[in-house]
Parts: structure tokens; C-alpha cells; sequence
């Protein structure tokens, strides 16, 4: 992975107060976004004869109950955000460890186990194209480099 000097893309290089800003910025222009989209969904509720306006007094056990399901709703997103972040944080681990652990090979190694020498898998790893030749078993017969 790349190491990205910018403090936007490391969160952990900003202060909790910058953050939760950006946080409360994002849920201000969500908030904005569905109050513009609202418009532009309402003639198509209207064609399904799901109404829409308030013109009338709300009963304050429905405005409890859309208030408990805004709430669910806020709460169910926050869950499953905090459960894809961890699950990120446990994949970029899980990559860090199989990195730190994966070993080199020499070149020397390679010669070795494919009985050639030097030459041959310099060229091997410098060529465009590599034409190999295998036995039914697999085993590699014959390299041409392109």
C-alpha cells in the first residue's frame, strides 16, 4: 500500500474535532440532498396514491413512531458502517501480514532450481515474452525467450 502523505486519506493524523466536523458537514449535505431529491420522488408516490402531504394534523403516536423509525434507520447505517470499516481494518492486516511474511527469492535460488544458470533467468525476467515448453507431467522442458 501506498503511503499517502495527505491528511485526508490518514485519519488518524486529524484531531477528533476535525473530524467530527466532516462528519457533521457529510450528514448536513445528506440531509440537503434527500430534502432536493424529495421533489423529484414525490410525482412518482403520487402515481402509486401514497400521500405525501402533511396538510393535516399529525397524531403524535405517528410522529413518535416515524421518529423511532428515523432513529432505527440512523442506527442500523452507523452499525453497518462501523461493521465495514472494521471489517476493512481487518483485511489491511490480514495484507500486512502476509506481506511481512512472504519471502524473496534470489535469482540464484531460481538458477538453482530449475538447473540454469544466471544468465539464462536474467534474461528470463528482463524478456516481453517467454515461449515454455512443458512435459504431460508438467515439468518445464524448454524456455525461449521473444
Amino acid at each position: 500500500m501506498e503511503n499517502n502523505k495527505l491528511i485526508i486519506e490518514n485519519g488518524h493524523l486529524q484531531s477528533k474535532g476535525r473530524r467530527l466536523a466532516q462528519g457533521l458537514l457529510t450528514l448536513f449535505f445528506w440531509c440537503l440532498w434527500a430534502y432536493m431529491i424529495f421533489p423529484l420522488v414525490s410525482p412518482i408516490v403520487n402515481l402509486m396514491n401514497i400521500e405525501l402531504s402533511f396538510t393535516h394534523q399529525l397524531d403524535i403516536e405517528l410522529l413518535i413512531s416515524i421518529v423511532i423509525m428515523a432513529v432505527a434507520a440512523c442506527i442500523s447505517i452507523v452499525v453497518s458502517m462501523l461493521i465495514w470499516r472494521y471489517y476493512n481494518i481487518f483485511l489491511d492486516k490480514k495484507k500486512q501480514f502476509q506481506d511481512a511474511h512472504q519471502s524473496r527469492v534470489l535469482r540464484e535460488e531460481l538458477a538453482d532450481y530449475f538447473g540454469v544458470n544466471l544468465v539464462d533467468i536474467n534474461q528470463w525476467q528482463n524478456a516481453k515474452a517467454l515461449h515454455i515448453e512443458l512435459s504431460d507431467n508438467g515439468n518445464i522442458i524448454d524456455v525461449n525467450v521473444k
